[in-house]
């Protein structure tokens, strides 16, 4: 693992995370056939889609993006799109059954790939982790979805597969029919603290009393993808209180530390529920965790409940879709982009999407909602082909921007497609100033394999705490300096990564 630390000649570099008016810059679409020779009927690309890291070792991020593969039995599968630093699609990989080393059995309509999360390199083997999602997977005649981690070599080839269904892999449960394990799946941090990272996946089909209330399960996994512990959160979890037809887990995703307890909480999508004139118009509930991923509190944010009623409302149906984009308003709390179907603005019923700025407290402190008045929008007849199933973020374009990339899977009939958002204004990380104490700092090894030496140089200035961030404004390690040297041991993926 190599960690590059970038650090000012003079001092610690400063980070600063600010908010301006979010125009969008322009949009960069990818079609099916652009990047394939679909058989007749195979539709839905960009069903999920999600950055995965990457892959070939080029220095760019690499996507995986679903779609229904299989034109009469709808198996699912994901293409792996290797990326040039200007996004465009330098070489691609399709992982179906049978294909690229995939043999895993899919069933009829098992819907491989509606959902995707990059894990990283669980194993430290030099391949990339991806999980895929098989809502409607059949185990032993029963449907109940199932997860699929995925080893992805260089080329895009699976070397190694690890099925987490009812009693597999490690994950010791029985889903009940119907669950729809893996509707939705997010990548974790280190929740347990063993060194790999975790998952949460949707079942937004499990009933504890009544169909349809949705659930959580958190799975601590284990270096070769499979499921050491879970954790269950549902209606007998405290503090939630799931209702009949909820629909809770239809999307989620992690977020940073809202309330100050030092511990990552949780957006979950409800597309159920919420019901107003007999509609269910959907929520998103704040899960506030602690150490032990235990709820040990709610925020619920509807039209109904939100300070932003007004807006809410406009958006209309939500809970199908969320992504975190970290604290891009730079005031301390995470912010996300929710994915609203058939709302009313400006007088046109369309699909939208909105950047959500959240408060400690779980509720909204800002929001907006990216519409087709811009003029870079002009050519989508149907906004729906633009918003359409699936969102990411992260800066595509290297602007140091934060940008959007969402799945449109019925644009063109249903042929589908994936949009690069390109957005102005919302700056993940600058450095405008800081104070300038010469020769106050040193580290070593930069870049390094992990473990840095931090010695401090002046007898000026003296620091208690550092902070390490990586470029999503995230802070990813802390530590005491003690003492003139300190040596940290940094366990994080390799890239760039600013200290303060």
């Amino acid at each position: 693992m190599k960690v590059n630390v970038f650090l000012c000649a003079f001092g610690l570099v400063a980070y600063n995370a600010f908010a301006q008016n979010n125009e969008v810059l322009g949009i960069f679409s990818i079609t099916h056939t652009q990047i394939a020779n679909p058989i007749s009927g195979e539709q839905a690309f960009g069903i999920g889609v999600s950055a995965v890291g990457d892959i070939d070792g080029n220095g760019v991020q690499d996507l995986a993006v679903g779609a229904r593969i299989g034109p009469t039995t709808n198996r699912g599968g994901l293409y792996i799109l290797f990326l040039d630093s200007s996004n465009n699609v330098i070489d691609t990989s399709r992982i179906a059954y049978g294909e690229s080393g995939f043999n895993q059995q899919l069933g009829q309509a098992s819907r491989f790939g509606n959902s995707i999360t990059g894990l990283g390199d669980l194993d430290g083997d030099g391949n990339v982790e991806i999980a895929v999602g098989a809502d409607q997977y059949v185990d032993s005649s029963v449907k109940t979805g199932a997860i699929f981690i995925l080893s992805i070599s260089s080329t895009g080839l699976v070397t190694n597969v690890n099925r987490i269904s009812s009693n597999s892999s490690g994950f010791n449960a029985s889903l009940p029919s119907d669950a729809d394990f893996g509707v939705s799946i997010s990548a974790a941090p280190d929740l347990d603290g063993d060194g790999v990272n975790d998952l949460i996946v949707g079942a937004e089909g499990v009933s504890v009393v009544d169909p349809g209330e949705g659930a959580l399960y958190i799975l601590y996994l284990n270096t070769n993808g499979t499921v050491k512990s879970f954790k269950v959160l549902n209606r007998n979890s405290i503090n939630l209180n799931l209702s009949q037809g909820l629909n809770f887990g239809r999307s989620l995703a992690w977020i940073d530390d809202l309330n100050g307890d030092s511990f990552a909480d949780l957006i979950v999508g409800a597309p159920g529920g919420n019901t107003i004139n007999g509609v269910s118009r959907g929520s998103y509930w704040i899960l506030f965790l602690n150490g032990n991923q235990d709820v040990i509190g709610t925020s619920i944010i509807a039209d109904i409940s939100s300070n932003y009623s007004l807006q809410m409302d406009s958006l209309g149906f939500i809970g199908n879709d969320v992504t975190f984009l970290g604290d891009i308003s730079g005031d301390g709390n995470g912010d996300v982009v929710i994915y609203a179907r058939s709302g009313f603005i400006d007088s046109n019923q369309t699909n939208y999407a909105a950047i959500v700025h959240l408060d400690s407290q779980g509720g909204i402190s800002n929001m907006e909602i990216l519409k087709s008045n811009s003029n870079v929008f002009i050519g989508f007849t149907d906004f729906r082909f633009l918003f359409g199933s699936s969102f990411g973020g992260m800066d595509f374009n290297n602007d140091g921007k934060h940008d959007l990339i969402c799945g449109g899977a019925n644009y063109n009939s249903g042929e589908g497609q994936i949009n690069f958002i390109y957005l102005d204004g919302i700056s993940h990380i600058s450095i405008p100033e800081f104070e300038q104490v010469e020769n106050w700092v040193s580290i070593s090894p930069n870049p390094s394999d992990g473990q840095i030496a931090i010695e401090q140089l002046g007898s000026d200035v003296t620091a208690a705490e550092i902070e390490v961030l990586n470029v999503n404004g995230q802070v990813v390690h802390t530590a005491s300096l003690s003492g003139q040297r300190t040596t940290l041991d940094l366990d994080v993926p390799s890239g760039n990564y600013f200290v303060r």
